[in-house]
């Protein structure tokens, strides 16, 4: 396990490295360089959990934060969750290969069930509403994760950063263009894919997961989807949709999040049609008011009352 970990961990710090050179506005800062570095290094715990006071928690926030207690409790738990993020874009990748191929005609071919981009979509969506603003530097993370699970970056007798330069990434096979200024004060054009708060750069080795990268960043319209403000409100289910207040609630915010996910410019008329739809082939459970049982909740009683009564 420690092989990989460094191997990700160093792959990550060249990435990292190459974009402060290239551009300021490619460049994370220390804090973003600190959870980077440790879940690099921690990446393969992921997927194993420690029970603690019988509760579990990630593998990953355990070891940062109880074990070595090398870190507070919020950059633990956001190296825990770009460990985690980092993984899911890994396998999303190949999703989106499969999803973005052509269709065959063979018989073994058709008989498959096929990736839609709307699963594509929708899972990238999800990974996206968890890790948030820090979604460029988990796909650094999960690019690195791809890299070292095909071909190893270094040897064991030569664990030097030069071997990892032909890892890093590409300015080259973006879409958008920004400039900077080198330290003679010399224009400097870097390509990049940029929208939001991203840095999304294409990579090197590995075109396929490049291209999952920069789809992401700049054709899905999926960044910025954790500050989506709801397309119809609560207000709107109860009055237009019919929605009996409650749980009811709930559930159809869900439902439309995941929706959004898939049609990330889907209009509120197109949501509104989905969610009446919706409603006629899932009927939602009748909770009998906001409590869930029928009316307000019985509070219980007190082992002391209840001493009392007998």
């Amino acid at each position: 396990m420690r092989g990989p970990c460094l191997q990700r961990m160093r792959l990550v710090e060249r990435i990292i490295g190459q974009r402060a050179e290239e551009a300021e506005a490619l460049s994370y800062s220390k804090l973003e360089r600190q959870v980077a570095y440790y879940a690099g290094f921690l990446s393969s715990y992921h997927g194993y959990e420690v029970k603690v006071k019988k509760r579990r928690q990630s593998a990953v926030r355990w070891i940062l934060r109880e074990s070595l207690k090398a870190a507070d409790r919020d950059i633990a738990e956001a190296a825990a969750l770009l460990v985690d993020a980092a993984h899911k874009f890994a396998a999303l990748h190949r999703m989106y290969t499969a999803a973005s191929a052509p269709v065959s005609t063979t018989p073994a071919a058709s008989s498959q069930p096929r990736t839609s981009l709307k699963q594509v979509l929708r899972e990238s969506g999800k990974v996206l509403l968890s890790i948030k603003d820090r979604f460029a530097l988990a796909l650094d993370l999960a690019y690195a994760i791809v890299v070292v699970a095909k071909e190893p970056v270094v040897t064991a007798k030569s664990d030097d950063q030069q071997h990892y330069k032909d890892f890093g990434l590409d300015f080259i096979h973006t879409t958008s263009s920004s400039k900077s200024k080198d330290a003679e004060g010399n224009g400097k054009k870097v390509q990049q894919a940029v929208v939001g708060s991203s840095r999304v750069c294409g990579y090197k080795k590995f075109d396929a997961f490049s291209q999952y990268a920069v789809w992401l960043a700049d054709a899905s319209g999926l960044p910025g989807c954790w500050r989506w403000k709801p397309l119809v409100t609560a207000q709107e289910m109860v009055t237009e949709l019919k929605v009996p207040p409650g749980r009811g609630i709930g559930e159809m915010m869900d439902r439309q999040t995941m929706w959004r996910l898939e049609n990330p410019r889907g209009s509120k008329e197109q949501v509104k049609k989905f969610l009446q739809e919706s409603m006629q082939l899932n009927p939602l459970p009748v909770d009998g008011g906001r409590g869930g049982s029928g009316g307000k909740k019985k509070k219980k009683k007190s082992k002391k009352a209840r001493k009392s009564e007998k």
